[in-house]
This record gives structure tokens, sequence and C-alpha cells, in this order.
């Protein structure tokens, strides 16, 4: 499971309610699900890292959260979930 965050200035989107000036929410569940059938990741931190990378890279957030949860990690005897959730910026993309 994948959960997605974008902070952006919707200052335009929200006065006008114009969907021109609002994020285009296809385009990132597209970028999220390309993401994730094009590359395997051993570890969910990787995962959400690449997202973060991706997501910063192909609009217009200014930051991210993403949230990667393995719901049925193989951890013996566990029988809950795995997650993490990373918050990136645009400063954290140019490191």
């Amino acid at each position: 499971v994948v959960d997605v965050v974008l902070f952006c200035d919707f200052f335009y989107a929200a006065r006008t309610d114009d969907l021109n000036h609002a994020l285009d929410y296809s385009r990132v569940h597209a970028l999220v699900s390309e993401a994730m059938s094009a590359q395997s990741f051993n570890l969910i931190e990787a995962a959400a890292g690449h997202l973060c990378t991706v997501l910063l890279r192909n609009t217009e957030a200014e930051a991210v959260e993403v949230k990667v949860e393995k719901s049925t990690p193989p951890i013996p005897g566990f029988t809950g979930q795995a997650q993490v959730t990373l918050q990136r910026d645009r400063q954290w993309l140019q490191k």
C-alpha cells in the first residue's frame, strides 16, 4: 500500500475553483504506479525514497510525504503491518 501527500501552493485552485490550477492527480497516480511496477525493491524504505524522488522531479510539489506499507512482512510470528513514512522536499532532491 502506498499513500502520498503532496505539498503545493494551491492558492489559485482554492481561490478560483478552476481545475486548470489544480494538481493532476491522475498523473500522480500514473507516476506512482509506473515507478512501483518498473523496479523491484527489497526494502520499503528504498521504495519510499524512490517515490519521493520521482514525485519531486515530475510534479510541482514543493515537498512530499510517502508512506509505504507491507501488509505481510516476512517476520515469523508477526501478524501486523510494517510501514515507513518519508518526508522530503526540493532541497533534499539537490543533495
